[in-house]
């Protein structure tokens, strides 16, 4: 009759690495694709821009959100039927990253003279603003963008 050897631990190892190594690494790099896809997807982000009075004879206003190079969205707001009100709160779907947003407020004459940024005449008695504000977007989140500074 043959006797059963016991296994010495080398066999044991490579009985181990046959079987149960293959399954943990398979496991492991579909956790690591799903962390990958869900943090690749746009977060839903409340965007809400504080006018802090540059409100008052805003007739349009863009908002363009530039990550890297790239143009990643863009935002128009006429207030040419309805006027500004002192918050404007919108739905964007940004991914996680850093953001520069120009803005660029169109006023029916003159803007409020505290508003910082580059002006430019527009058509006829239009004057353009255009100010760059940074964003920082990591999950969905309610962010505010501060147009005008409220006095201090």
């Amino acid at each position: 009759m043959d006797e059963v050897q016991p296994q010495s631990r080398a066999d044991r190892w490579r009985g181990f690495a046959r079987r149960i190594l293959p399954r943990g690494v398979f496991f492991v790099g579909i956790a690591l694709l799903a962390v990958h896809v869900f943090r690749s997807r746009p977060s839903t982000v409340d965007v809400v821009y504080e006018y802090g009075g540059a409100q008052r004879g805003l007739v349009a206003a863009q908002m363009v959100y530039e990550q890297g190079s790239e143009v990643a969205h863009r935002v128009q707001l006429d207030y040419r039927q309805h006027p500004a009100d002192a918050t404007q709160a919108h739905k964007l779907k940004l991914q996680d990253g850093d953001y520069i947003v120009e803005i660029t407020l169109t006023y029916a004459g003159d803007p409020p003279p505290r508003l910082a940024g580059e002006r430019t005449r527009a058509s006829g008695k239009e004057t353009r603003v255009t100010l760059r504000r940074t964003l920082l977007v990591r999950g969905s989140a309610e962010l505010h963008i501060y147009v005008m500074p409220s006095r201090e």
